[in-house]
């Protein structure tokens, strides 16, 4: 009788460094080895959990790992990561063989949105937040983003946003912004529109 386990199988396709990470012990699949700590990323810490997409929202999630120093920190805090591939799998393993039986369900395919790094107590956590390659659907003017990339493609050597990282909200460059409502001092919400100001 086959002695089968399951374990999850991370890919992280950063620039210059792909970080293959599993749930514990080493295995080798489709070209790739797949070890509980990497160089660069350390320990996978664990998952939010996955949101499945509603109407006009894409399914996303977020990924955080304890970093094992402070040069894999400053190599990985940046917009340099933004858009990298994340890719999990849950596979069924051969205990004895150590190998991959069938292939591997997919159980996300996103990019990576922006990274988040926090330090507490000595420890490095850097939380990558990522969305599903079907959010690029719902951008109207993509690529026109206020962010560093792009930015830097229209004003080549002009840096000044490659230290806006941690931005929740994508911002379209250009594109009109949404109604914001405005606080009187009577308490009640009045469409920004309608305030005049006392300076007119």
């Amino acid at each position: 009788m086959q002695n089968v386990l399951l374990a999850a199988l991370l890919k992280v396709e950063l620039p210059g460094h792909t970080a293959c990470l599993i749930d514990g012990g080493t295995l080798t699949w489709n070209g790739d080895s797949y070890a509980p700590r990497d160089a660069v990323l350390g320990v996978a810490e664990g998952f939010e959990s996955l949101i499945e997409g509603v109407g006009d929202e894409a399914p996303a999630g977020a990924i955080a790992f304890l970093l094992p120093d402070s040069t894999a920190s400053a190599s990985v805090n940046g917009s340099g990561i933004v858009d990298s591939r994340v890719r999990l799998w849950v596979a069924e393993v051969d205990a004895d063989a150590g190998t991959v039986i069938g292939a591997p369900d997919s159980v996300a395919d996103w990019l990576v949105d922006f990274p988040s790094l926090s330090i507490e107590n000595g420890v490095r956590r850097l939380t990558l937040n990522c969305v599903s390659h079907a959010q690029r659907l719902f951008d109207l003017e993509l690529g026109n983003v206020l962010g560093p990339k792009f930015h830097e493609r229209i004003y080549p050597g002009e840096w000044g946003l490659r230290n806006a990282v941690g931005a929740s909200i994508s911002i379209p460059w250009g594109a009109a912004s949404g109604p914001r409502g405005t606080t009187n001092d009577y308490g009640y919400s009045v469409p920004e529109r309608q305030v005049i100001s006392a300076w007119e």
